[in-house]
């Protein structure tokens, strides 16, 4: 029965799993920036964060992508009713 929630949930929110995939790199994000204020060269632990964001970056860029998709889909279902 778990499973079909899983589906019914992708079918109601197509992107959920690249809002789970942000939320999981804004954690990473959060623990490497705590790891750099502690080390005494922070720039490895820095470079990693950079790598992150940037992943975190393009994964929301193709959530904002597919939220307009779907909007803009959901208008086309919706104008024949409309004329």
């Amino acid at each position: 029965m778990q499973i079909n929630n899983k589906r019914e949930a992708r079918q109601e929110d197509p992107a959920q799993d690249l809002r789970l995939k942000v939320k999981e790199l804004g954690t990473r994000i959060l623990k490497m920036m705590g790891l750099a204020a502690q080390m005494e060269n922070p720039t490895p632990a820095l470079r990693e964060t950079e790598k992150l964001e940037e992943s975190r970056k393009g994964i929301t860029a193709e959530i904002v992508g597919l939220d307009a998709s779907i909007q803009q889909l959901q208008c086309w279902a919706i104008s024949p009713r409309l004329m």
